[in-house]
């Protein structure tokens, strides 16, 4: 499984999410939604908006993390039970990287060789101020434990 963590220093939700929900792309049935009352496009980032609101503006500051989530498909497994599995991974790995955070994910099924997951995770939590980090070796442990599920 690759990771791969994407911070973005401008509010761009609405354009991400649109990006993510790209109906060619992407099957509403395996959306990921933590800490999210939402479950249209506006509104998502509506709420996206809101919770920023919290952190008070600084130069160079993160709004978001826009991260991926990329597994090779297996010949053993159907679409199905891939994309179920991949979609228990995202929700594992949502609550491991940003449990208090608000999440979107899209499943995106666009590739012959793989599938992939795209998180908007917002950079504070949840009507918090202050903003979640996580640390360089936080990060690789989070990976290294979800990278076991697939073996």
């Amino acid at each position: 499984m690759i990771i791969k963590s994407m911070s973005r220093k401008e509010p761009s939700f609405g354009q991400l999410v649109e990006y993510m929900s790209d109906i060619d792309k992407s099957d509403e049935q395996y959306n990921v939604y933590q800490n999210l009352y939402s479950r249209k496009q506006d509104d998502i980032e509506q709420e996206f908006l809101r919770n920023a609101a919290y952190v008070a503006r600084r130069k160079n500051g993160n709004y978001l993390y826009h991260e991926i989530l990329s597994i090779t498909k297996a010949k053993k497994l159907d679409d199905k039970k891939q994309k179920e599995i991949l979609r228990d991974i995202a929700y594992q790995y949502a609550k491991k990287r940003a449990s208090e955070n608000l999440v979107f994910g899209t499943l995106h099924d666009d590739h012959d060789n793989h599938l992939h997951y795209h998180l908007l995770i917002s950079a504070n939590a949840s009507g918090e101020s202050k903003k979640t980090r996580l640390a360089k070796a936080q990060f690789d442990k989070i990976e290294k434990e979800l990278g076991g599920v697939l073996n």
